[in-house]
């Protein structure tokens, strides 16, 4: 190769090194024939060679690529875990199963980690189909070394930047210097004449391609097309037809070629003629154009009328198999020919041993006669052996039948793309309306997004959509191309699916469909013009035009409610929403009505939908767009343990019908109701999951909930740090957020602030909250805590036993005053002092927090501060008065803890913790439990009560350590020290190896696990902590790597450095180690003061 010594020897490194390299360069630079030098290297050191060619072709189909590409290690696939598996052999279409995706990503990641060493060349990347392309896109970023390498081809531009993965390699392939671009034209056979020498390398300006063309006569490389065009019109028409033939489908077969060459008037020698020129190569199992712009030049020179009976040709040819003798018929045809030829060797077998029977028989007749005693014998072997061919017999029928069955699967997977490219050249061939050309391009679209190939779906649905006759199929077939869309996610495209649809007059069905898909839209993307009073006044309107048919208004109505639970609406809108839902002839019972009443009213309707939000899960169970909303409801009516099992049954459900988008909000709510539940690192993984998923498919929506969810975890792990990266990532993300992630990215700052023991600013953040109903119940305790104690100087200092440090009393003045260590053990305020004048302006607040005054002491004056925290606490009570009556236990628990803290006497406040701990025990909620602990356990120290004390603090000091929630376990501990706990052996210091007890040793030199302590793992990230939990239940990096949506490699390497910072050599050693170190009892600083008395 002339002129690419440095490139190559590039790629010779890379290649060593593994990983993924783009190879970027314009039309004509050589980047194809780089490629096949990389792909000689790789042969040379032992790799097996993997490629595929984007084409730019009007026929897509999805994954044809990826076939192309693993076509030959398909029967490794067998080798793969059974998700795994199912994905690949669903995307290819030999199961009935959707694609998920989300599966296939690491699958096909697998697959080549098995069979490597392997090279994976993919030609023209941005001309992959864009099902492949998203497949290959998640492999080219998971390569980071190892034998797996990855060499694409793309040229630079606008869609090459979009379609080039961020942070690949790239290495441009520029112009030739002037040397090499003499050299290539010294190795012609025929160079140009030196006349003209120079004024062909200045043209072609060093493109390899420009110098090679121009030397023969050929123009600039921007007119290469021009100049195929005018060698193409010195062919024979046979020889032109032919060329035609091949250019109108990528994906053609010499045996198809053959066919078509019977109807349209090309033969064999036509082909020799054209393999002659070199425009065209004919191999085993395709047509290869010399370049792709030959082949543009091929299609778009010919008459229309010409494309068009080639078209109409090649569709009945692809649409009736050819002769099983055309050479080049296929894999699936290749197998028929072998079951037929293994059926007649079967057949001939069993006539000779039908015919070696009677012989045998003629035999026994014989010997019967000349000896009688000798017959029964004879009879008796004669049966055995007639058993053994009807055995044997049956045995080749049931071999026929398995060879059969997998010959059978094939032809049908070849029928089914046969009839997705026929229905393409149907349609290819019309020049006007079709409806049969529209409905079987509908059929292939519809078999795309069930195959989860959305693009390829919504584009065959645009074609049937042009080629219908009337405006009413023309609305539907773009209704369903929207929908489509908008379940991938693609917002954008869907919006403008929606409008071309609304623009051609649809029918009251479609339009119907095209408001909830508008509205869905709406909700997951923020894109689209669709009002909750827009569907209501549809809902109307289909309600009143046929009264007997209630599904239509339902659905919309539904819809109303899906849009209130994401963004405000109206009070008198929701309200017109749920009498119109009670004025449909409904079951009330019907999960659609419930359903869409606990969103639009979840205080009003809680007492009827409550109680039987249960019993309807089993029966939305396979209705996706009801299982989107189930978990929203019960999420609405305080339900958690079956929000939880809605959200769950739903992402189950997505990623089996391989609706990402979808699936990516899903997993953004169910992480923040598994925080909520105290479940906080499994949310961590779906949360970070969720944004990974939703980045990809560019839902700024849903990454912004997502990060609210992550910031939340970290929120209770107390890293400010990654709280407030979180939450500026969420705020970018979209400038049209959903109210729940408005709320929680506010719940987050304040959880974090009450965490950090900034008390005002956690009030004020705390108050958006208020933006979304649920996420204010569930921060009301949070809420209430930051009122009570907002009078606190801010200076975040650990309580000591000299003095209370501005820490609440709840039940003395609001919960607001503090009681100072000289105080008396039971004071409480007089009577004179109302409920809502907690650290009132009779008391100095600072003051007061600091010791310096007794709480309950004569007034000296009103202060600002005291009125202004006398307000938080007055308007925390007022919202808590707000929350729902329900039978929530989890609700009940903060509700119980709200009431607790802003309580105005010591009876009250103690009467409510206690209601508080029961509640939340039978809520199964952990951290809202340790929660409560914790405030009552400082008021219970605070009120003398030092035994009771300790127990609460300690047993919340162990719920946070085990839940990973270190800012709240460092309150604990802190409170914990004030009551004079003390011991010299701390959690949170792990020992040096080799330095902890000996003989406790483990073999290899590992740590101990008894002498690690709790911080230990704060020596972990989150992601390596996920990745150890799991790898300690006995997953394999394979199953933690489906859980979390990594790839198996990215798991090894997450648990390298998990066995080295834990000191541990064997992963096997990971359950004790954590069990020991969860273990570890929570003690007070050896360094921490004494309480003073």
């Amino acid at each position: 190769m002339i002129g690419r010594d440095e490139e190559l020897a590039e790629l010779a490194v890379l290649l060593g090194e593994g990983g993924t390299v783009f190879l970027l360069g314009e039309a004509g630079t050589g980047k194809t024939a780089v490629q096949a030098a990389c792909a000689e290297m790789a042969r040379d050191r032992g790799y097996m060679v993997l490629r595929c060619t984007g084409v730019l072709d009007d026929l897509p189909v999805g994954f044809a690529d990826l076939h192309e590409l693993l076509l030959p290690v398909l029967d490794r696939v067998a080798e793969l875990p059974a998700h795994h598996r199912n994905a690949v052999l669903a995307a290819f279409g030999e199961t009935d199963e959707p694609v998920d995706v989300a599966r296939l990503r690491p699958a096909v990641l697998t697959l080549l980690r098995r069979i490597a060493p392997v090279a994976v060349l993919a030609d023209d990347w941005q001309w992959l189909d864009p099902s492949t392309l998203d497949v290959l896109t998640f492999v080219a970023t998971e390569l980071s070394g190892g034998p797996v390498f990855l060499a694409a081809t793309a040229r630079p531009g606008a869609s090459t930047r979009d379609a080039v993965p961020v942070g690949c390699h790239q290495l441009a392939l520029g112009p030739l210097t002037e040397v090499a671009a003499n050299a290539v034209l010294d190795s012609l056979p025929a160079g140009p004449h030196a006349a003209i020498r120079d004024r062909v390398l200045a043209r072609a300006a060093g493109n390899p391609l420009a110098l090679i063309e121009l030397a023969g006569g050929a123009r600039m490389t921007e007119r290469l097309e021009c100049s195929f065009l005018r060698e193409l019109h010195t062919q024979q028409p046979g020889s032109r037809t032919l060329l035609l033939c091949a250019g109108a489908d990528a994906g053609l077969t010499p045996a198809e070629l053959t066919a078509a060459g019977a109807e349209l008037g090309f033969d064999d020698a036509d082909l020799a003629a054209v393999e002659q020129t070199g425009l065209l190569t004919v191999t085993r199992d395709r047509l290869v154009f010399r370049h792709p712009l030959v082949r543009s030049a091929v299609y778009d020179g010919a008459p229309l009328a010409d494309r068009l009976a080639t078209h109409r040709t090649l569709a009945q040819v692809i649409a009736s198999p050819p002769p099983a003798s055309a050479p080049g018929a296929g894999p699936a045809r290749a197998a028929t020919r072998g079951a037929d030829a293994d059926r007649t060797a079967d057949v001939d077998r069993a006539a000779d041993v039908e015919r070696a029977v009677e012989v045998d028989r003629a035999a026994d007749v014989d010997r019967a006669v000349e000896v009688d005693r000798a017959v029964e014998v004879d009879r008796a072997v004669d049966v055995d052996r007639t058993t053994d061919v009807d055995r044997a017999v049956e045995v080749d029928r049931a071999a026929d039948v398995d060879r059969t069955t997998d010959v059978d699967r094939a032809a049908d997977v070849d029928r089914t793309g046969d009839a997705d490219r026929a229905a393409w050249h149907r349609a290819a061939g019309t020049a006007g309306a079709d409806d049969a050309a529209a409905a079987d391009l509908a059929d292939v679209g519809r078999r795309a997004a069930g195959r989860g190939a959305p693009r390829e779906a919504v584009t065959a649905m645009r074609r049937a959509a042009e080629l219908a006759t009337d405006r009413g199929r023309r609305a539907g077939y773009l209704a369903e191309a929207a929908e489509v869309a908008r379940q991938a996610g693609l917002g954008a495209l869907t919006a403008r699916l929606v409008e071309q649809a609304r623009s051609a007059g649809p029918e009251t069905a479609a339009l119907i469909r095209l408001a909830q898909t508008e509205a869905g839209n709406s909700s997951v993307c923020g894109i689209g013009s669709r009002s909750a009073v827009g569907l209501l006044v549809l809902a109307r309107e289909a309600a009143r035009a046929d009264p007997g048919r209630p599904e239509e208004p339902l659905r919309l109505l539904w819809a109303v409610a899906g849009l209130s639970f994401h963004f405000p609406q109206p009070a008198l809108v929701r309200e017109a929403a749920v009498a119109e839902l009670r004025n449909l002839p409904l079951d009330p019972a019907d999960p659609v009505r419930a359903v869409s009443l606990a969103l639009l009213d979840p205080r009003g309707q809680a007492a009827e939908v409550r109680p039987r939000l249960a019993a309807m899960l089993p029966l939305v169970a396979e209705d996706a767009k009801m299982l989107l909303t189930y978990g929203w409801a019960a999420s609405a009516l305080h339900d958690l343990p079956l929000a939880v099992a809605g959200h769950e049954a739903a992402l189950a459900h997505l990623r089996r019908r391989g609706r990402a988008g979808d699936a990516a909000r899903e997993l953004a709510f169910l992480a923040t109701v598994r925080i909520v539940t105290g479940d906080l690192r499994q949310a961590r993984a779906d949360a970070a999951a969720a944004f990974r998923m939703s980045s990809a498919l560019k839902l700024p929506m849903a990454e912004a909930e997502a990060q609210a969810a992550l910031a939340l975890g970290h929120a209770w792990s107390g890293d400010t740090e990654a709280v407030s990266a979180a939450i500026d990532l969420g705020r970018e993300r979209t400038v049209t957020p959903w109210r729940s992630t408005v709320a929680r990215l506010s719940w987050a700052a304040g959880l974090s602030a009450l965490g950090g023991r900034r008390y005002r600013e956690a009030w004020t953040a705390l108050r958006g909250t208020a933006a979304d109903p649920i996420t204010a119940a569930w921060a009301i305790a949070d809420l209430a805590e930051a009122a009570a104690l907002s009078g606190r100087a801010d200076a975040g200092a650990a309580v000591s036993g000299r003095t209370d440090a501005g820490a609440s009393l709840p039940g003395r003045a609001g919960a607001g005053a503090a009681l100072s260590s000289r105080t008396g053990a039971g004071a409480a305020l007089s009577s004179r002092t109302g409920a809502g004048a907690a650290l009132s302006g009779r008391v100095d607040a600072a003051a007061a927090l600091s010791g310096d005054t007794d709480a309950g002491g004569p007034a000296s004056g009103k202060t600002d501060a005291g009125a202004a925290v006398s307000g938080r606490v007055d308007a925390a009570r007022a919202l808590l008065a707000e929350l729902p009556p329900c039978e929530s236990d989890h609700l009940g628990a903060v509700a119980a803890r709200a009431r607790a803290l802003l309580a105005a006497t010591p009876e009250e406040a103690a009467r409510h913790f206690e209601d508080s701990l029961a509640s939340a025990q039978r809520a199964a909620s952990p951290l809202e439990l340790a929660r409560t602990r914790l405030a009552y356990g400082r008021w219970l120290r605070r009120t003398r009560q030092v035994a009771r004390a300790r127990h609460e603090l300690a047993a919340a000091l162990t719920a946070f350590e085990a839940a990973g929630a270190r800012a709240w376990a460092g309150q604990a501990a802190d409170e914990l020290r004030a009551t004079g706990h003390h011991n010299t052996n701390l959690s949170g210091r792990p020992q040096r190896a080799g330095h902890g007890d000996p003989g406790t040793g483990t073999a290899g030199g590992g740590k101990d696990p008894r002498s690690m302590g709790r911080g230990v793992l704060d020596l972990l990230t989150v992601q390596e902590r996920q990745v150890a939990d799991l790898a300690a239940t006995g997953l394999t990096n394979k199953e933690i790597g489906t859980r979390l949506y990594l790839s198996p490699l990215t798991v090894g390497s997450h648990m390298h450095r998990v066995l080295h910072k834990l000191g541990l050599t064997y992963r096997t050693q990971l359950p004790d180690a954590l069990s020991a170190v969860k273990q570890v009892k929570p003690l007070a600083s050896a360094s921490a003061k004494r309480p003073s008395r």
